[in-house]
């Protein structure tokens, strides 16, 4: 029927909802009208790109294995200027707003773009304690982890630049459990 009345041609690309039992003609129409707007999805402090690919996979933004690829692609991190060990830590928590159809590789674009705002006003400090980017966010990660309380939080990161000033290690649990994948 859309060929043939040439309504094929206006049909748009999205995720749309069906409620009721509709007519053919009623589905068409439907596909004729906007897609679904874009969903929101907050990302918590905190958590891994691990966890962040679990979200968006909830969420309904594609299967956690596609995020795990986009996220380890060397091409994308090349482009984000990213280590090659991944984007763990450059992934900004807050409330995204993302069309049911973008692409994995755009949401990871876009949380990193956030990232890459938030630290930008950051670099003359992090530059001043001797930190490279990937070192500041590693510190921050620790810091995150070693107390779910805010207040800590400047306390921890002293006793932690302190420590790394005198060459000490960090002699945090994080560290460890990190590492063991727990």
């Amino acid at each position: 029927y859309a060929r043939l009345t040439g309504l094929d041609r206006s049909v748009r690309r999205g995720e749309f909802r069906f409620t009721a039992p509709l007519s053919p003609v009623e589905v068409l129409a439907l596909l004729q009208s906007p897609a679904d707007g874009a969903r929101q999805v907050t990302i918590p402090e905190g958590f891994t790109a691990e966890q962040i690919a679990a979200v968006l996979e909830e969420r309904g933004y594609g299967g956690r294995d596609v995020f795990r690829c986009a996220m380890e692609d060397p091409a994308l991190l090349l482009e984000l200027r990213l280590p090659a060990s991944g984007v763990e830590g450059f992934l900004f928590p807050d409330t995204y707003a993302f069309e049911p159809t973008t692409a994995p590789g755009d949401i990871v674009r876009a949380m990193v773009a956030r990232y890459r705002a938030e630290a930008a006003e950051l670099a003359a400090r992090r530059e001043a304690a001797g930190l490279s980017e990937t070192a500041m966010v590693t510190l921050a990660s620790v810091i995150e982890k070693e107390t779910g309380q805010a207040a800590e939080r400047p306390l921890i990161s002293g006793v932690f630049h302190n420590r790394l000033r005198l060459g000490m290690p960090l002699q945090s649990d994080p560290t460890v459990l990190y590492g063991r994948g727990e």
